[in-house]
């Protein structure tokens, strides 16, 4: 079922939030609108975004002569700018309306603006490597959890993962249907993307622990770090790779929803990164 349309808070398109589930947005030129919100879609701006921009599974462009005066948050996807963006948050850094190859005019856009996205998109897997550090540290009996869950229930798990992330949006979409519901639907926006990255972290480690590598060893931090890694390098690859990156986010959030961010999964012992006391499972 794709959904979309405009969740009307005035009387005018300046006061309007535009949010889409399985379809693109388009913001045309001299249009202005003040929130825009895809899931499974593209986002083009030509016009003015107000506020801020997120997109999950789908690309954003902003065209000539667009401006988007808010956060830029995208999940799987990618960022273009056609000209010097108008002052905007990209990715949480003001660009102040720097063009790309400034300075660099003798090389070719594409090139730069490719070197640009490679090394936004290393620095946000670099983010994903220290968010897992950091879950490690503070949850780490829930972590080791959600771990072992995906393990034994991959099926269930993706499955929950789905359904969990559709009613999210579906959700978010009632949200911003009503003027008292936009803030929290603004917000619900906001935290999905942690709710993924979190998933995602959980099964960067996982995946980590199943690469034939001995020196990985019972050594957790290496296993997230190669478990990240290979979800950089997919990334890279057009349609597979996002698609891989997605599968992971959404079984580690179906993880999450199985232990309910607690200990229900028996935490790993035993023989292999886990194995457990009740049921022995492959390494």
């Amino acid at each position: 079922m794709w959904l979309a349309f405009m969740a009307p808070v005035g009387t005018a398109s300046a006061q309007s939030a535009r949010i889409s589930f399985g379809d693109d947005v388009v913001v045309a030129r001299g249009e202005t609108v003040r929130e825009v919100v895809t899931m499974g879609g593209d986002a083009t701006v030509a016009g003015t975004v107000l506020g801020d921009v997120v997109t999950m599974g789908g690309d954003l462009q902003v065209l000539p002569g667009g401006s988007v005066r808010g956060d830029i948050v995208t999940f799987g996807g990618d960022v273009r700018f056609d000209s010097p963006p108008v002052p905007a948050v990209r990715g949480g850094q003001r660009s102040r309306g720097r063009h790309h190859h400034d300075g660099l005019g003798f090389l070719p856009a594409a090139v730069l603006g490719g070197v640009g996205n490679l090394l936004w998109s290393a620095a946000c897997y670099g983010g994903l490597f220290l968010l897992g550090l950091l879950l490690m540290g503070i949850f780490r009996e829930r972590f080791g959890a959600a771990q072992v869950t995906i393990v034994r229930q991959p099926l269930r798990a993706g499955a929950l993962g789905l359904v969990g992330l559709i009613g999210a949006v579906i959700a978010i979409v009632i949200l911003a249907v009503t003027i008292v519901g936009i803030p929290l639907a603004i917000l619900a926006a906001a935290l999905l993307p942690v709710v993924c990255y979190v998933g995602m972290a959980v099964a960067a480690a996982v995946i980590g622990a199943a690469l034939p590598i001995e020196r990985l060893g019972e050594r957790p931090v290496l296993r997230l770090f190669a478990g990240v890694a290979v979800l950089f390098i997919a990334s890279l690859v057009p349609i597979v790779g996002t698609l891989f990156v997605a599968a992971a986010a959404v079984v580690g959030i179906g993880a999450l929803f199985i232990t309910r961010g607690g200990c229900v999964a028996p935490p790993p012992t035993g023989e292999g990164p886990y194995r457990t006391a009740s049921e022995p499972l492959a390494g």
